[in-house]
């Protein structure tokens, strides 16, 4: 049955927050879930999210002859070698588009640009913490950065419609909301104002920032001071470092260095004492010296990030690199320097993990994936496991933390 569909969603929260918008849209226009069709949200970010959406096209046309696969998202905006049926950037177009391919069976391309935010309303979820999207696009243009020609300009969401979707998602009995977009640092006329509403919405115990860029002209000491009278925010964040090394940061167009970068980490644990601050790092950009990654390495350590995500660079078309023709690293010094700062990473998270041992925190239980333990995230967003007890969804628990594990903590219920 064509008026069926599978959906795939690959890359960010903003990805996952967009893809129940998609479903959303496709349920409203009578479909339902099945083969009939293949909805890819892609995401454009790195060579091995391209892969990964051409390979889940591929797989599904040889099992699925007749059906049709959609390409949706940010590769359909970027543009990509990756082929299907209909490829697309439109969610309110997406059922008329499957139902003309049916029928037509001719390739369709179907790509748009605005200047609005795309309005999804209140997107159902199934989560313990909800996602609230309030934010699309970015104009920063690093070098090696896709996401400008993916997303296009910056977009804020109305603070009614931020409201609206928060009162609608703690109606469904989500306690925890988590503020996402493409860059939230960007977010117009005022980030502090939307953090406010969330946290001002009843019945919501947690609000969580999914992820900020270090921005000058936001992050000043009143900024995280007034985030820090928030009680509901939770002292987490994510603050996208991408390399400890000012000549690499320079090269990358990221229009700030560390020292500001350490600015910004010493106003956030000046206001929350006990934060966890996760970060992105790329290794092998173009004109990356040994020195460059000595220093990124070197500051990584200095830092004492709770969690790092490590990226190896890899070229995308239509992104500044293109023009900057810096000397490209070699594929063998790529893995050798994303071992190492893999490696740092790693120690980094363990260290971070038992600092928390000893210590009370409070978690909002989540649905369990086993029945050997229950789990949920601290406030900090430490994953806490809780060995034979039994809690329940959506209710939140003081635990004691006795032991760190691997990638996680081990906590007893201290109270209920």
């Amino acid at each position: 049955m064509i008026d069926s569909y599978t959906l795939v969603s690959l890359g960010c929260r903003a990805n996952r927050y967009e893809s129940g918008a998609v479903a959303a849209t496709l349920d409203a226009a009578g479909f339902v879930h099945g083969s009939g069709a293949l909805v890819v949200c892609s995401c454009a970010l790195t060579a091995q999210a391209e892969r990964t959406a051409a390979a889940h096209i591929s797989r599904y046309r040889r099992e699925f002859l007749g059906g049709i696969s959609v390409l949706y998202g940010c590769l359909a905006s970027h543009g990509t070698a990756v082929t299907a049926d209909i490829v697309t950037n439109d969610r309110a177009a997406l059922p008329s588009l499957i139902r003309r391919f049916a029928v037509e069976r001719k390739p369709l391309k179907h790509i748009v640009s605005s200047d609005k935010f795309d309005e999804a309303g209140a997107v159902a979820q199934t989560a313990t913490r909800a996602l609230v999207k309030i934010q699309d696009g970015c104009d920063r243009h690093c070098a090696y950065c896709a996401v400008p020609s993916a997303r296009g300009t910056p977009r804020s969401r109305s603070i009614d419609s931020i409201q609206a979707e928060c009162l609608a998602l703690a109606h469904q009995g989500h306690r925890e909301l988590i503020l996402t977009g493409i860059n939230l640092s960007r977010f117009s006329p005022d980030l502090l104002a939307a953090v406010h509403i969330a946290c001002s919405t009843p019945n919501v115990e947690r609000v969580r920032l999914s992820s900020l860029e270090p921005d000058k002209s936001l992050m000043n000491d009143g900024f995280f001071e007034k985030l820090a009278h928030l009680d509901k925010l939770c002292p987490h964040f994510h603050l996208s470092l991408q390399s400890g090394s000012n000549v690499t940061l320079s090269n990358m167009l990221r229009g700030y260095d560390t020292g500001f970068y350490t600015y910004c980490i010493e106003k956030i644990r000046q206001h929350f004492p006990d934060a966890a601050l996760t970060t992105d790092v790329i290794v092998g950009f173009d004109g990356e010296t040994d020195r460059d990654f000595a220093d990124s390495l070197a500051y990584v350590k200095q830092v004492g990030f709770a969690k790092i995500h490590v990226f190896t660079y890899s070229p995308r078309k239509n992104t500044p690199a293109t023009w900057l023709h810096l000397p490209v690293v070699p594929d063998d010094v790529k893995r050798r320097r994303y071992l190492a700062m893999s490696q740092v990473a790693a120690k980094s998270r363990e260290e971070f993990l038992l600092s928390r041992v000893g210590k009370t925190v409070r978690i909002i239980a989540e649905k369990p994936k086993t029945d050997d333990y229950a789990v949920g995230r601290a406030d900090d967003s430490t994953p806490v496991r809780v060995y034979g007890a039994k809690l329940i969804r959506g209710e939140v628990y003081a635990l004691s933390v006795t032991d760190a594990s691997d990638g996680y903590c081990v906590g007893e219920v201290a109270e209920v």
